[in-house]
């Protein structure tokens, strides 16, 4: 029975952390895609932004597909968020 309750208890510890992971990311998306709008790479509002992939250590990486809501091809933002607090961006 003690063994359940430890497991009960490191799922619920588990479980509190990935709500903040999960807001974290978005705010990188967020910043990603203020990136890309600022820079004049593309028009955010006229794609629809799918998050691809992510990862990083010191600097994140924020990889996101943009396809046109009118149709035609996609594009793949590469995105690197760095703790200084520079972003770049790489369009594909």
């Amino acid at each position: 029975m003690k063994t359940l309750g430890t497991i009960i208890a490191v799922a619920c510890v588990a479980g509190a952390a990935f709500p903040a992971a999960a807001s974290e990311w978005g705010e990188r998306i967020d910043i990603c895609t203020a990136a890309i709008e600022n820079q004049g790479l593309a028009d955010v509002d006229s794609h629809r932004v799918k998050f691809v992939a992510g990862g990083g250590g010191s600097t994140k990486r924020v990889v996101l597909e943009l396809r046109p809501i009118d149709g035609g091809d996609k594009k793949v933002a590469t995105c690197k968020i760095r703790r200084s607090g520079e972003i770049s961006v790489e369009l594909d």
